[in-house]
């Protein structure tokens, strides 16, 4: 609401709207096309929520029409431009006709990982050969170091298998960015909506999220296929269990704040707690993701009964 009472919503949706215009001339402005691209993902969520829906759909369609002005019928941009706006409009639609966000942000994620697939496949092989690039770069610069001959092959080394890996994930990378651009989109959107208080329902507290027990199961057959499959197979399995493991990591840290929160564990002593998780690096990750997937199935918190009750 405005100082006087005044509903604003109509005037942040016009705001909204040119945002959706200029989305095509940012694509080519590093940083700046990603924020431009946050901003885009909650005025398409803004508003599908509030059903404006001319202003949407005009702003999409004038929004496309800009970009093959600009662009013309390129690939990586069509798919990129997608990739940001089509899971948005799904995710905003059906909040819209009353799904739970939970839900609806659920679908969302299932269009954006089939855009993010499809952005990937476009751009592989440009991004591969940037890959390597900066993997030879970096090869050419630790062969000038002045050290000895081992410790300058051992970095090589390193460098280069971290390059490897980055390519080889590179597809469940850009599924959580595709996925994650939507979920701040949304946050947005949340914080937006309790400024103007109007409500908007949330996915629940963090501390009861929990991942799905079936998500085991498709783990599990997962990590069989990364130790007996053929190297297809097996670098699909990376991606998955990749993509998995993330989650499961972000509901582990939903079960410790739970049980933070349940000791009543001081800020102080709490931040000094999450601060040891992230000196911890990939370790930390994976006890969180661990601490996830055994809360999927033992169901720690209760968060079974807490649904059903």
């Amino acid at each position: 609401m405005g100082p006087n009472g005044q509903d604003i919503t109509p005037y942040i949706g016009y705001s909204c709207f040119p945002l959706l215009l200029i989305f095509p001339a940012a694509l080519y402005v590093p940083v700046f096309n990603y924020l431009v691209s946050l901003a885009v993902v909650f005025a398409v969520i803004f508003l599908a929520v509030n059903k404006m829906n001319v202003l949407l759909t005009v702003g999409l369609i004038g929004s496309f029409g800009i970009l093959l002005l600009i662009h013309g019928f390129m690939p990586w941009v069509m798919s990129f431009w997608a990739m940001t706006t089509v899971p948005a409009a799904v995710f905003g639609k059906t909040m819209n006709i009353g799904m739970t966000p939970r839900k609806a942000f659920f679908i969302g994620a299932i269009i954006a990982t089939i855009f993010s697939l499809l952005f990937f496949l476009v751009i592989r092989e440009p991004l591969y050969e940037s890959i390597d690039a900066m993997s030879g770069w970096i090869g050419t610069m630790l062969g000038t170091l002045d050290t000895s001959e081992s410790l300058r092959a051992d970095l090589a080394d390193n460098f280069k298998n971290m390059f490897e890996i980055t390519k080889r994930l590179s597809p469940a990378f850009m599924v959580l960015n595709g996925i994650g651009l939507l979920f701040v989109g949304w946050l947005i959107l949340k914080i937006m909506m309790d400024m103007l208080h109007k409500f908007h329902p949330g996915m629940g507290s963090f501390i009861y999220w929990k991942m799905p027990q079936v998500y085991i199961y498709i783990t599990g057959l997962f990590i069989l296929m990364r130790l007996v499959g053929p190297e297809v197979l097996q670098a699909m399995a990376d991606n998955v269990l990749l993509f998995l493991g993330f989650f499961y990591a972000v509901f582990g840290f939903a079960v410790m704040e739970y049980y933070l929160k349940k000791i009543r564990l001081s800020l102080f002593l709490k931040v000094l707690f999450y601060i040891g998780i992230v000196f911890l690096q990939l370790p930390g990750l994976l006890l969180a993701a661990l601490i996830g997937i055994f809360d999927s199935y033992f169901d720690f918190r209760k968060v079974r009964a807490r649904i059903i009750g």
